[in-house]
């Protein structure tokens, strides 16, 4: 969360460290995810963030079967 703070601050370079951080702490994080696809897209690294999220799907995307168990 406090990477995406600090992307809504234009302190992108922090918030790319700080999300990155997130996820080397549990590559699940949401909040770490979102801030840093961000970072790529205020930055204009549209083609880094697409590898991103394309590269780690399966870490944040949302199995509709487990969400109700």
């Amino acid at each position: 969360m406090y990477a995406f703070g600090l992307v809504e601050t234009n302190r992108f370079d922090e918030a790319e460290q700080n999300a990155l951080l997130g996820l080397d702490l549990n590559r699940n994080d949401g909040w770490a995810t979102h801030a840093l696809t961000h970072v790529y897209e205020m930055t204009g690294q549209f083609d880094k963030g697409l590898a991103f999220l394309d590269n780690t799907v399966k870490d944040w995307e949302v199995n509709p079967l487990e969400f109700y168990l």
